[in-house]
């Protein structure tokens, strides 16, 4: 729910720049969504502590989400540069042996691991294909990332950074309103726990993106 309203608001933000569009734009606005999994480097990884141990029987990719608004600055017709926020969550369904009940493969216990994290985006566009009503782009990007109410903090590095890569189709509906859509690419460039009583995890996303852009 959290994260439906987070979308819903950025999209709100966004329709209020509607009727501000030139012929020449030299700003755009971005609101996009993206859909997919999250999976992890050096599975499986432990995001509790149990004071008698509980060791990982099962980690499976789980479901990952972005919401994102950005704000791009053209440079040229091309070349484009922007900074970004945004909200993220990754998911790990995880199960554990519960050893204080003994051996068994049924004394165990599933946990759906969520990372929530707000997201601050340095992001670079590059449109390669142009065309009058459509065009295609490359945006690679850096985050810095800071979690958000999650049991995971306190094993948490304060400031993780990940790089990301997008693939957009942008097509024209209105004057300077466009329909975005494409894949976006997400791997961590940093550790996202600290080393003691975990292995490292590293985690990287695959998914579907789509949104608006409106141009000024």
């Amino acid at each position: 729910m959290k994260s439906l309203i987070t979308f819903l608001f950025l999209c709100l933000i966004q329709m209020t720049t509607m009727g501000q569009s030139t012929n020449n734009p030299s700003w755009d606005l971005t609101t996009s969504s993206s859909l997919g999994q999250s999976f992890h480097y050096n599975a499986p990884v432990r995001f509790i502590v149990c004071i008698e141990g509980c060791p990982v029987r099962d980690q499976r990719p789980g479901f990952f989400q972005n919401y994102q608004l950005n704000l791009f600055k053209n440079l040229s017709p091309r070349h484009s540069l922007g900074v970004g926020f945004g909200y993220s969550e990754y998911r790990f369904p995880t199960t554990y042996y519960d050893i204080l009940l003994g051996p068994g493969d049924e004394n165990y216990f599933e946990r759906n691991r969520i990372l929530p994290f707000f997201t601050y985006t340095l992001v670079y566009n590059y449109k390669f294909l142009l065309r009058e009503n459509y065009n295609l782009s490359i945006q690679p990007s850096f985050l810095l990332e800071q979690y958000h109410e999650t049991d995971y903090v306190p094993y948490a590095p304060k400031w993780p950074m990940s790089a990301a890569i997008d693939v957009q189709y942008r097509k024209k509906l209105f004057q300077n309103f466009n329909l975005l859509a494409g894949a976006h690419f997400r791997s961590s460039i940093t550790r996202y726990n600290e080393k003691v009583f975990f292995s490292e995890h590293y985690p990287f996303a695959y998914a579907i993106s789509f949104g608006f852009t409106q141009s000024w």
